[in-house]
């Protein structure tokens, strides 16, 4: 059940907490949500990127006279 709950973003830190509460050992939850939380950023920014470019044939100018 754990590693269905490691899939969500704040499984790490607060699993990282509740350990340091237990005074356990929890820096493999950190350095793991870490690494976790950056590859799901880096996989998130580049979809935007790839969707969030405006097609250059559907790109309208404004007139200058615009206000």
């Amino acid at each position: 059940m754990h590693v269905l709950f490691g899939l969500l973003p704040t499984y790490w830190p607060a699993k990282s907490y509740w350990l340091a509460a237990e005074a356990a050992a929890y820096w493999p939850y950190v350095l793991g949500g870490l690494a976790y939380n950056t590859l799901l950023a880096y996989a998130l920014l580049r979809r935007l990127t790839r969707t969030a470019q405006p097609d250059e044939s559907s790109y309208v100018a404004r007139s200058p006279t615009w206000r």
